[in-house]
């Protein structure tokens, strides 16, 4: 076990981004009469899910054979189950591909307990975007910038520890002193959403493109508030929120 697993895993939260993750290393020429099962590590509603759709839509009329496409919810454990499920239960022959974790080989090294699978295996096969996670307050805090939880807390919403919500949220406690109080076990950015809305979490980090495409009317009316993102260069429509990696003091 590392000393300071943080440490050693803050530059790969750098570069996290949704991916397209299959297990299978040589998928069948044609698939023609068979089905493609798109195992999605969260929960319906949330940015996995529609990038999944986005793309398998396409994808339908590309590959040779042109088979249905079909999405598969394994939620849990911040997208360790459908990580462990690609590796050890789903077939291997390039019927079945992975919506998983943007940080799963962060996830693996930090928190091993509970992984039985080896990112390293996996084949990334595409990307669709490569986007900032982007930790959002709500106005009711009264938080504006991150300065303001150095001295007030608040509770953080987060899915299992495999996902980025958990790591991002973990990772600025320990390094920028933020203060959460951190909640797990949500299926996914959707229903983190709703609980930091309903008033049961105050905060949530998720990729700044999921936060344009299912919240743009609470970012434009002020009701939720970007106030630090993660990346190695900041998203261009957010100039003023800094990066993690900027206010970190540990080199």
């Amino acid at each position: 076990m590392l000393k300071h697993p943080f440490k050693s895993a803050l530059a790969a939260l750098a570069v996290a981004g949704i991916s397209l993750v299959g297990a299978a290393a040589n998928a069948a020429p044609n698939f023609k009469g068979k089905e493609i099962t798109f195992v999605v590590g969260f929960s319906v509603g949330g940015s996995y899910t529609l990038y999944a759709r986005l793309v398998g839509e396409a994808m339908e009329r590309h590959i040779p054979g042109k088979p249905n496409i079909i999405i598969q919810n394994v939620r849990g454990a911040g997208g360790v189950k459908a990580a462990n499920y690609l590796a050890n239960v789903a077939p291997q022959d390039g019927t079945y591909l992975g919506w998983l974790a943007d940080s799963l080989a962060v996830s693996q090294l930090i928190v091993p307990k509970g992984k039985k699978y080896d990112g390293r295996k996996f084949h990334a096969i595409g990307s669709v975007t490569n986007v900032n996670p982007t930790l959002v307050v709500h106005k009711r805090t009264g938080v504006k910038t991150y300065k303001d939880l150095l001295e007030k807390e608040i509770v953080l919403g987060c899915s299992g520890r495999g996902s980025q919500t958990y790591v991002n949220g973990r990772a600025m406690r320990e390094f920028l002193g933020l203060k959460f109080k951190m909640i797990c076990g949500y299926g996914g950015s959707a229903p983190q959403t709703l609980a930091m809305l309903r008033g049961e979490t105050d905060a949530q980090s998720s990729a700044w493109a999921s936060w344009r495409i299912r919240q743009p009317h609470l970012l434009k009316d002020g009701t939720l508030i970007p106030i630090v993102q993660v990346g190695l260069k900041k998203e261009a429509d957010l100039p003023n929120v800094p990066l993690m990696m900027d206010l970190a003091k540990d080199a």
